[in-house]
């Protein structure tokens, strides 16, 4: 009987858990002004541990990925100066969810909410 009694108090106080995080969608962005892309830009370095990061126009307009490359090392003569690698390039991703934008590291667990970015699904329902 105490078995019982245990196992219902377990499946009560599971049941009363909050609902999981409803998956993150890719998203596109709806607008790309100065101040998204420099928000955007701040959050990408945030996410890439304050690297500075140089983002196109149309980053995210398009696509919901962005490869983001480490700049070339050049010597006085501009000429590339070969050196190691940093482990770039890294993949960014823009998602939606909650009606909410993220930007997400790829190949780890690290996201930024994005306030005042909006964005939309990539793919839209038909």
């Amino acid at each position: 009987m105490r078995g019982a009694v245990g196992l219902l108090i377990l499946l009560l106080a599971s049941a009363c858990r909050t609902a999981p995080l409803a998956a993150a969608q890719d998203a596109l962005l709806t607008e790309s002004s100065a101040a998204t892309r420099a928000h955007l830009a701040r959050s990408a370095s945030a996410l890439l541990g304050g690297v500075p990061v140089l983002l196109a126009d149309d980053a995210f307009m398009v696509n919901s990925q962005v490869s983001i490359d480490r700049a070339m090392r050049r010597d006085a003569a501009g000429l590339r100066v070969d050196g190691r690698s940093e482990g770039f390039p890294k993949l960014l991703r823009l998602q939606i969810r909650d009606g909410s934008c993220l930007l997400r590291l790829e190949g780890s667990d690290r996201e930024l909410a994005l306030d005042g970015v909006n964005c939309r699904p990539a793919a839209l329902p038909r």
